[in-house]
């Protein structure tokens, strides 16, 4: 919060280019994690990651969990999605970022993380399918390299929140409290 209070001091017009920097830093992110992961998997393979070792759900429950899960990360943008809206050029061309984009980034950035964690579920002997874990267990189980790595990756995900953050939180509430604000004053 700290870290995104300056930023929001700027005009929401100027901030596109960090936006655009912030998606294509973590869409960067990921792509390097992947091939790191894929090409230093070993010769295990994939770990288990849809099976559960220890028998208490099905595979159908976890894909279900899946799903709500993907829903529930996307849940705030897609209501957030309206104070933005309306500053398209026709009503239709909203219709776009929510229909293609949203369902696209979700299920390619499942698809990665699902292959980052069974990658590395062999070499970590569980599966990390949390980010700051996982960048936790490359730290201790790796040397400087490793660590510089981390740094890197953490630097990443500061970068990508804070593209998350100030638009999803700051720019849609102030956009909506500006409109309450000049509907009372007008009324």
């Amino acid at each position: 919060m700290v870290i995104s209070l300056p930023i929001i001091y700027i005009r929401p017009f100027k901030l596109k280019y960090l936006f655009y920097g912030s998606a294509a830093t973590i869409l960067v992110f990921e792509i390097v994690l992947l091939i790191w992961s894929l090409a230093t998997m070993g010769d295990n393979g994939f770990g288990p990651t849809i099976s559960n070792a220890t028998g208490t759900s099905t595979p159908g429950w976890n894909i279900a969990f899946g799903i709500i899960s993907t829903i529930g990360s996307i849940a705030a943008g897609i209501l957030n999605q309206n104070d933005f809206a309306r500053f398209a050029r026709k009503p239709r061309d909203a219709i776009w970022g929510q229909v293609i984009s949203f369902p696209f980034y979700a299920i390619v950035c499942c698809v990665i993380g699902i292959l980052v964690t069974a990658a590395t579920q062999e070499r970590f002997g569980e599966a990390k399918w949390n980010l700051p874990m996982l960048l936790t267990a490359i730290i201790e189980n790796g040397g400087s390299r490793s660590r510089a790595a981390a740094f890197f990756g953490g630097a990443a995900l500061v970068i990508s929140q804070i593209g998350v953050n100030v638009p999803a939180n700051a720019l849609a509430g102030g956009m909506s409290l500006n409109t309450y604000v000049s509907s009372v004053i007008t009324a």
